[in-house]
Order: structure tokens, then sequence, then C-alpha cells
């Protein structure tokens, strides 16, 4: 099936009605509409439900899935991880080192997510980041450099130096 069937255009289809005036506004094409009100008459609207695709059995059985949280909470360091940052592959390295079980760090996502965890985005901010010096530059130093360059003062550079007037 391709998308989920909406409610309206499924139930006219369904009833018989023609396809194009069933599928107008249920953002279905008209062929999955017609696949859907097929799919209904044969199997009855409990087999248009959403469900998940299928797939195997989960490689870590319950009692070491509930183990792994209480695991990273050891940190990234415990298992020889510089920095304190989890990735996916990260954890995917700690499932097969402490359970002998393979995982593609996309799987871990989804255990994540699962586990309400959201993807996480450190900010790129330098740790020797000095806040009064940077407001000092922007609201001082900057409006004065720019001034100077207006006023023929001082000529604008790049790299070592920049902005020096004089």
């Amino acid at each position: 099936m391709d998308g989920s069937p909406p409610a309206p255009g499924l139930g006219t289809a369904a009833e018989g009605l023609e396809i194009n005036r069933g599928g107008r506004g249920s953002g279905g094409s008209c062929g999955a509409v017609s696949r859907w009100a097929a799919l209904a008459r044969q199997e009855g609207s409990q087999a248009l439900r959403r469900h998940r695709p299928p797939g195997g059995p989960r490689k870590l059985k319950d009692g070491q899935l509930a183990q792994l949280p209480e695991l990273l909470q050891q940190g990234p360091g415990a298992f020889g991880f510089s920095g304190e940052i989890w990735t996916r592959a990260r954890i995917a390295q700690v499932i097969r080192q402490e359970f002998g079980v393979s995982y593609h760090p996309t799987q871990v996502g989804r255990l994540l997510r699962e586990w309400g965890f959201s993807r996480q985005k450190p900010a790129l901010r330098a740790s020797q980041r000095n806040g009064d010096a940077i407001r000092d530059w922007r609201d001082r130093r900057f409006p004065e450099l720019k001034k100077a360059v207006a006023e023929g003062r001082a000529c604008p550079r790049w790299g070592s130096g920049a902005g020096s007037v004089g």
C-alpha cells in the first residue's frame, strides 16, 4: 500500500462510488484509493489500519535491553571512548562488546527513540570562549573599525592583525 488510507476517499470508494470523486481530497491517487477499496472489500476495514512493517525478532533479549541504559549511564569513558558524547556508532560498539550482538547505528537510533531519547546536536562553541570579550568587540571595537574604514583611516585586512587602524 502506498500511504495510509484516509477516511473520506476510502469510505466512498469502498461503497462503490466513482474512484475519482472518492479519492479527491483524500491525499491518495486514484490507484491507491482503488487498492484500499479492494482490500477493504476482501479483508474488512481492519486490514487498512496502520501496522508495523514485518521484520525479524529483536537481537537483544528483554533483559539485555533493560541493562543497556544502565551501562550507558557509566558514560563513554567507561568503555574507552574519549569525550562525553554518546553516538549511535559508539552505542552499537558497546552492544557488540557487552552482549556479542551486532546492531547497525541506524537500528540503535530506533532503539533510542523507543526509549524517548531524541537526537541532540552539541553547540559548536569553543570551551575557552570569552563572552565579555565578544560583547566588547561587537559593541565597541567593531563600530570603531567600521567608522575608521568609512572615513578612510583604516583598511580592512583579513588574517593576522585584521582590521587594524593606522
